[in-house]
């Protein structure tokens, strides 16, 4: 089995630092324990405070368990050992502080001109915003970009567009020297930039995941780098990061992705740590907009598609009571039935789903043999008769994996079907 030990990059006490580099293998090793399955031991965070021998015998404790107890996420602290759950966040008051943002400030906005940055940016000026700058890699504006900043000016705002790479220090630095000599101070920034570059963690390189990992994690490190450097720090009300559900939950196929925004996650909680505002947001999948609307977004076990909206509504809530979540939260819409269903090992999501009637406790590391129809409906029957019903019930999971609208031919290859990898390892996990 692959075990991950890393040093103080989970969350467990928020007076400890975060080992900021080490965070990303945190949503590596969500996305591996999905792809690899029993080949997959644990994710294992150890407290660099301890002594080595501390260090070695709370490791030892995890590889040499002689009746593993099904945890796949633990930490390690001053000879503790704690283990990861979701958590509900802790509610709003009642009477939320109203989002009043800053007329004389000035509001960037990383890929601001995609579907979901033009979404934000409307909703910032209907909270006060009168400066918005929005920059992108290529700095497209096309027809339906021109009337949603057409509709923002006769609004009364002053709206920037920058063609700007936010991985390339150079043409960020030249960016920040303008700011620095406008009129308005920056006053928050909201990073949306993100590239995706899926595969299963079998095919993919290192070449591809650095380019899934430039523009949230070399672009979140030169907007906090270069915002302290050139004095603009002090000033900022906002430094606001778009996460993914992906890095907390793991989704096959997005290792590199979900490490991305693992960083984000680690950055934000390293930010407050050093007493500067930040909030990451590990959102779900968003309807109509973000990489869903472009269609790069993978399917998700347990994530619904939620109304933008619904969301921003969320991000309007959550920005003014920032502080009260020590750097991270997520919002999404989950089916939990179905979230537990993909991940039958985790226990991260234990607190909202309830073991089904006649199941009993999982064992074996949530492999045990649970009472679904199809087995009850097999073990009713004689050997000699299992093999037709079993047949059909394969043929209706391959052609649902594949999109068919009629089950495949069953004497027709997996690769001639159009199975690759990915669905293949999905097909695997749902046999």
């Amino acid at each position: 089995r692959l075990w991950v030990a890393t040093h103080l990059a989970l969350p467990v006490d928020t007076r400890q630092p975060v080992a900021l580099l080490q965070t990303p293998l945190t949503g590596f090793s969500r996305v591996a324990a999905l792809e690899l399955g029993l080949r997959w031991g644990g994710l294992v965070d150890l407290d660099s405070g301890d002594s080595p021998a501390q260090r070695s015998r709370a490791l030892a404790t995890e590889l040499l368990q002689p009746r593993p107890d099904g945890e796949t996420e633990v930490a390690w602290r001053q000879g503790r050992r704690h283990v990861a759950r979701l958590g509900r966040a802790a509610a709003l008051p009642v009477r939320d502080e109203p989002l009043a943002l800053r007329p004389d400030g000035l509001y960037w906005i990383t890929g601001g001109l995609g579907a979901l940055g033009l979404q934000v940016a409307r909703r910032l000026a209907a909270h006060g915003a009168r400066h918005l700058l929005l920059t992108g890699r290529r700095g497209t504006v096309d027809a339906q970009t021109c009337a949603v900043l057409d509709a923002l000016a006769a609004d009364g705002v002053a709206v920037q567009v920058r063609a700007v790479d936010v991985a390339d220090a150079t043409a960020m630095r030249g960016l920040m020297d303008e700011i620095r000599a406008g009129t308005q101070t920056l006053r928050g920034v909201f990073h949306t930039a993100g590239v995706l570059d899926d595969g299963v963690l079998l095919n993919q390189s290192w070449a591809r995941c650095t380019q899934a990992l430039a523009a949230k994690v070399q672009g979140a490190w030169l907007l906090h780098r270069l915002t302290q450097g050139l004095g603009l720090g002090a000033d900022l009300d906002l430094m606001v990061y778009f996460s993914s559900v992906a890095a907390l939950l793991g989704n096959a196929g997005q290792g590199s992705y979900a490490a991305a925004n693992a960083f984000l996650d680690g950055l934000a909680r390293w930010r407050r740590r050093q007493g500067l505002p930040a909030l990451s947001i590990g959102w779900g999948i968003w309807a109509d907009a973000g990489m869903a609307m472009r269609g790069e977004t993978l399917s998700f076990p347990g994530v619904r598609p939620m109304a933008p909206d619904l969301g921003l509504d969320a991000l309007a809530r959550l920005l003014p009571q920032a502080a009260r979540f020590e750097g991270q939260v997520a919002v999404a819409a989950l089916d939990w039935a179905a979230l537990a269903e993909a991940r039958p090992t985790s226990r991260l999501h234990e607190k909202f789903v309830q073991p089904a009637a006649g199941t009993g406790t999982r064992t074996d590391r949530g492999h045990g043999a649970a009472r679904t129809p199809l087995r009850e409906q097999l073990q009713a029957l004689p050997p000699a008769r299992r093999q037709v019903p079993m047949l059909a019930w394969l043929q209706q999971v391959v052609g649902a994996q594949l999109g068919m609208t009629e089950a495949p031919d069953s004497t027709t290859g997996f690769t001639d079907l159009g199975l690759d990898s990915l669905m293949a390892l999905k097909l695997r996990h749902r046999l």
